[in-house]
């Protein structure tokens, strides 16, 4: 509008220029050209008439009569003179709305100017803020200090427990695991599990008592008495196995009844503890009473054993009847009941089917053997008898080969391995000398020398010879014996002689 107003201004200068030329221009060209958007109202000549109307206030908000709260509005030429809500109409700057429908689509009217929502709900806000006109506002402090876990004061949370812990006054605290009493070393009577309840520990026999101050099994015991201890109040163990009763305090003193001692003040106890969780109504322990809330699962009150105490008796392996696996005691813990030495575990118990497929020896997988029949050997897994001239050991499965004819030491080592593919025969212990001295009534050549240096005998690859069985003077090294055999004088008693003489002699096969 105002446009039109300084274009309607400059309308008879610029008459003026094709006059003073000596011209006379068609005015409608130029009305249509320097007018745009004339309205109908407007009268078409360039004289008198009708002129364009006044803008329709009713379309303007309203903005009430000036006043200190109210300032009449700034003068503007484009919206860029007024506010950041505001926008240029007639010169003068105004609020851009006031309802959403003065807005664009999707914008909404806020404070007098259109802005997109930030939020169509407090759902939809962090932290416990408010939605209120499209916006996000915080309605309440958020704090966390002091605290790893719970309510943030906004409805909100500090963090969150791992690791099997629960929340507990703003801290993460593990699930208590009650001690039992082999592993405090306790024998007898009644004792703290560490977890608000209590352990028995039986009784003790072969005439012993019980010592309650060390739960352990004593062969006497004197009990305390009352008058031993000046301050000691209350109902507490005499110490082998008794109860003694000190009664009250004397002198307006106070039985702390926690420790069984006569105070001066007295310290009324909390339902909460670093020890345990006090549970239902009960004593305060200085006179009066208090009522205590209810126990968090997996605890119960007194089902530790203690009364007006949260506690929990944790399952056994035993109890379960389970030997095997990992499984949830009850208590927010597990109970590790072993595994199972062969086969699996199935529902707490070992379960294993022998099987020999594929196999004809060797473990069943359930500890037991597949067998091989008399006079084989288990060999990979395999059944296999002695080549043939070859007589086994059943006590180890070897093979044991005696020669026919007689030679030195080196020919019979030389027969074993490189023609038999075997070794001169290693005695290890008295039950393989037994059986080798039954193969021939003859003397024999054994594969052990103890060249070149004297008294360390050794065997043929170089191993030292850990079993002996010589027979009586020897070895005695007359005439430079160097060699050994078997059957001197007597069965199975062995002889050290010139490695040049001439015996029959024992190959060995371990894995024929």
């Amino acid at each position: 509008m105002r446009r039109k107003l300084r274009i309607l201004a400059w309308w008879p200068l610029m008459a003026l220029i094709p006059l003073a030329a000596g011209c006379f221009p068609d005015t409608s060209l130029i009305a249509d050209n320097y007018l745009p958007d004339k309205p109908a109202s407007v009268a078409a000549n360039n004289g008198g008439g009708t002129t364009e109307p006044s803008p329709d206030a009713s379309v303007l908000p309203d903005q009430g009569p000036a006043t200190d709260a109210n300032p009449p509005p700034s003068p503007c030429e484009i919206d860029l003179d007024c506010g950041e809500k505001e926008q240029c109409v007639l010169n003068e700057c105004v609020p851009q709305c006031r309802e959403d429908r003065d807005c664009k689509d999707k914008e909404i009217c806020v404070n007098g100017g259109c802005t997109l929502p930030g939020c169509n709900s407090s759902d939809e806000c962090p932290n416990g803020e408010q939605c209120e006109f499209g916006k996000c506002i915080a309605r309440c402090a958020v704090s966390c200090e002091g605290k790893e876990c719970g309510d943030d004061g906004c409805g909100g949370q500090c963090g969150d427990c791992t690791g099997g812990s629960r929340c507990e006054t703003g801290k993460c605290v593990r699930p208590c695991q009650p001690r039992s009493c082999a592993g405090q070393g306790l024998e007898c009577g009644k004792a703290d599990d560490g977890c608000g309840g209590f352990l028995d520990c039986g009784s003790c026999s072969g005439g012993k008592v019980c010592n309650t101050a060390a739960n352990k099994c004593v062969s006497d015991c004197t009990p305390i008495k009352c008058q031993d201890f000046p301050d000691v109040c209350g109902r507490l163990p005499d110490g082998c196995g008794g109860i003694l009763d000190c009664g009250g305090c004397p002198g307006g003193k106070f039985c702390n009844d926690q420790k069984n001692l006569c105070e001066s003040t007295c310290t009324p106890k909390k339902c909460e503890s670093s020890v345990v969780q006090l549970c239902g109504p009960q004593s305060d322990g200085c006179g009066g009473n208090i009522t205590c809330a209810d126990c968090k699962a997996p605890l119960t009150c007194g089902g530790g054993g203690q009364p007006g105490v949260c506690g929990c008796k944790a399952q056994t392996c035993q109890e379960r009847g389970f030997s095997c696996g990992g499984y949830p005691d009850g208590c927010g813990g597990t109970i590790n009941c072993g595994s199972c030495a062969a086969g699996s575990c199935v529902n707490g118990k070992c379960e294993c089917t022998p099987s020999c497929d594929g196999k004809s020896c060797g473990p069943d997988g359930c500890g037991g053997l597949c067998s091989c029949a008399p006079g084989t050997f288990c060999e990979n897994f395999q059944c296999k008898s002695c080549p043939v001239g070859w007589t086994q050991n059943p006590a180890n499965g070897h093979c044991y080969f005696v020669s026919s004819r007689k030679d030195g030491a080196l020919a019979a080592t030389d027969d074993c391995v490189r023609v038999k593919k075997a070794h001169p025969v290693f005695i290890n212990d008295a039950a393989e000398n037994e059986f080798v001295a039954g193969l021939s009534v003859e003397l024999m050549w054994l594969g052990m020398s103890d060249w070149p240096t004297e008294g360390k005998w050794r065997y043929s690859q170089g191993t030292e010879v850990t079993y002996f069985n010589w027979a009586p003077g020897e070895p005695n090294n007359q005439g430079d014996e160097d060699c050994a055999i078997i059957n001197w004088g007597q069965k199975g008693k062995w002889a050290d002689v010139d490695c040049f003489s001439k015996f029959k002699w024992v190959c060995e096969l371990e894995k024929p």
